[in-house]
């Protein structure tokens, strides 16, 4: 029995708790492979209250503390900043990138491969890019002198539709 310097120590706390809510502590309790409710409540007040060493990772239905957002802000920060230092342009890539467009000629005409949007931007503005990009090869080459292959891959990327026009002489 504990002594009474103990109970001193550690008040007593006790609460109902709607059912849902006693299933989900249960739950919880059988992951963490804590046996005691007293054991598994003064856990979760030390995490939610910041007394845990470790804070839990955030879940649906717990919210953040300003720390926690602050850390993924600067996280953030970090990957948009890696992300903008990378090169535009990728050795041995099959499409033009956005900034290569520029290799248009003075007709509007460019046989690099682009992707569906892009060639929708810069020939089928006049039809919705839903329908657009459905379209046939067929209808792409009938309509707009566009030629598709869907064979095309970039490494370590599915397989995508490549359009480009075609050149007439």
């Amino acid at each position: 029995m504990p002594s009474p310097q103990w109970f001193e120590d550690n008040p007593k706390v006790s609460a109902y708790i709607p059912k849902e809510l006693h299933n989900a502590l249960e739950t919880w309790m059988r992951e963490k492979q804590i046996k005691k409710v007293s054991q598994a409540l003064t856990k979760i007040l030390e995490i939610h209250l910041g007394f845990a060493e470790e804070s839990p990772a955030i879940a649906p239905g717990i919210y953040a503390t300003v720390e926690q957002l602050d850390k993924l802000r600067g996280e953030m920060q970090a990957i948009v900043e890696r992300v903008e230092s990378l090169p535009r342009e990728q050795p041995g890539a099959s499409k033009p990138l956005v900034d290569q467009l520029n290799l248009i000629d003075e007709q509007g005409e460019s046989n690099e491969w682009m992707t569906t949007k892009e060639a929708h931007n810069l020939y089928g503005k006049d039809s919705p890019y839903e329908g657009f990009r459905k379209y046939s090869a067929e209808k792409l080459r009938e309509e707009f002198e566009l030629e598709a292959d869907i064979s095309r891959k970039e490494k370590g990327k599915s397989l995508s539709r490549w359009i480009r026009k075609i050149e007439v002489d």
